[in-house]
């Protein structure tokens, strides 16, 4: 459903993905094992669109996304749940759901995948109302994942999700992800860099990123 041939980026001067290639398959899971500063969040925001790549070729679904706008590249199917609290901190937690339908127009589809976002993660349901703001990263990046999902991707990116979590959270999310992928058939791309071993127990594929370079698959 991916695949990104000899993609290059670099900030200013600093060359900080050389020559990356990698893929991910249909309804897989795929990890991206590195350590900070490896090139894993560049990496994401290249592929989203957020950063147009320098160098090589990014393909969704057959069809090339590098250098389309980041909403385009949504409504294709493609959505990315960035690293930190990526959420709209003044907007009630039931809002940002909204939000993260913002590329649709099926409305009862809508209101349907609110419900189902909400029996995924119980824990929302009693913070429906609040703004996303005040809760805890762990309810916040619970959150991020079920706007994201919002948007019915085909393919979900994960940046270091684990990052700010318990060892007990981080259970509970690789947990989560793992069957939602199975329900849903959605295929996922999650960079990691503290739990990698939880990473790869629920991976069908890793690899290893280091300064920039795949290093190891």
């Amino acid at each position: 459903v991916l695949q990104l041939q000899d993609v290059a980026q670099r900030y200013g001067w600093a060359n900080v993905l050389h020559g990356v290639t990698l893929q991910v398959r249909r309804g897989e899971i795929a990890v991206v094992l590195g350590t900070q500063g490896a090139g894993k969040t560049t990496l994401l925001k290249t592929i989203s669109g957020m950063l147009p790549p320098q160098g090589g070729s990014v393909t969704f679904k057959g069809e090339p996304i590098d250098g389309s706008d980041p909403s385009q590249i949504v409504a294709h199917g493609l959505s990315h749940v960035a690293q930190g609290r990526a959420v709209f901190a003044h907007l009630s937690a039931q809002d940002n759901l909204r939000m993260g339908a913002y590329t649709r127009t099926d409305d009862d589809g809508v209101a349907q995948d609110m419900d189902a976002m909400v029996r995924y993660f119980p824990v929302l349901r009693n913070c429906a109302d609040r703004p996303a703001g005040g809760l805890s990263a762990y309810l916040q990046l619970l959150l991020a994942l079920a706007c994201a999902l919002m948007a019915k991707p085909d393919l979900l990116l994960l940046d270091d999700p684990a990052s700010v979590l318990t060892p007990v959270q981080s259970a509970e999310l690789f947990e989560r992800l793992i069957q939602i992928n199975r329900k849903r058939g959605i295929a996922m791309l999650i960079t990691e860099g503290d739990h990698t071993s939880q990473a790869l127990a629920i991976a069908d594929y890793g690899y290893v990123l280091d300064k920039g370079r795949i290093v190891l698959e």
